[in-house]
């Protein structure tokens, strides 16, 4: 009787085929495999061998940037577009959600020590009108708030958040689905960055970015950025050595 079980369960075995691997557990394990284990194998690698950071809070950045590029593919592209005026005529608004890594010292580096940080940042914009009508600098005015967040992976000090008031000038040509833009902005941070930096918890930020927005549609827009911050308490502390830090940022924006 044994014997004869274990001959069943053999040729049982030898009957699975193609038909077996369609069925709905085997076909979830393949799609688990490939879109969740492999995916969140190679964040955990980045994070801990390519870019050496530590902690959860550090690999935020890394996932920021995922989702934006996620986000970005799930949109339609293609789509055509109206004139380049109306979509960012005065009186609409953009909100975006950015994330990217900044670099210090940078250019001043007398007696400053490495600190690099991701930042995390969410503004929203208000388009003003106004700049020139023709030419190469043809474009517009925007005034943008943003609040950021930032976690440290090398260096004294674990985290750095603030908001800044931003003006944007946007480059505006017709027909084109690239809007470079400049903009400089200033606002308040708090850190715990080591005191004989930035002499302490209360300082000030001063910041200027060059980018440009690629339009996937009318309301859609993917955007990449340099960005050049400094960190400092404007001498209203015992020490201000400050920070100033620079790097890449990318984002997804929303218009309307």
């Amino acid at each position: 009787m044994s014997i004869l079980f274990r001959l069943r369960s053999a040729d049982r075995k030898r009957r699975v085929g193609t038909a077996d691997l369609l069925r709905p557990p085997a076909l979830s394990a393949i799609l688990a495999e490939t879109y969740i284990a492999l995916p969140a194998s190679l964040v955990h690698s980045l994070a801990n061998h390519s870019f050496g950071l530590k902690g959860p809070m550090n690999i935020f950045g890394i996932v920021g940037g995922a989702i934006v590029f996620v986000t970005a593919g799930t949109i339609a592209h293609g789509d055509e577009l109206g004139p380049i005026e109306d979509l960012f005529s005065s009186g609409r608004h953009e909100a975006s959600l950015n994330t990217g890594v900044l670099f210090s010292p940078f250019i001043a580096n007398g007696g400053r020590p490495i600190i690099n940080y991701t930042i995390t940042e969410a503004q929203f914009g208000y388009m003003l009108g106004g700049g020139l009508h023709h030419g190469a600098l043809r474009g517009n005015f925007e005034v943008l708030g943003e609040g950021f967040g930032s976690a440290i992976f090398e260096g004294s000090g674990g985290y750095i958040a603030g908001m800044t008031l931003w003006a944007r000038y946007n480059f505006l040509q017709p027909e084109w689905r690239f809007v470079p833009y400049i903009q400089a902005g200033a606002g308040l941070t708090a850190t715990d960055i080591d005191r004989h930096i930035v002499g302490q918890t209360f300082n000030f930020n001063l910041e200027v970015g060059l980018g440009t927005r690629y339009l996937l549609t009318e309301k859609w827009a993917l955007l990449v950025e340099y960005r050049y911050q400094h960190i400092s308490n404007a001498n209203t502390g015992a020490h201000n050595l400050g920070i100033n830090a620079h790097g890449p940022i990318i984002g997804v924006s929303y218009l309307f």
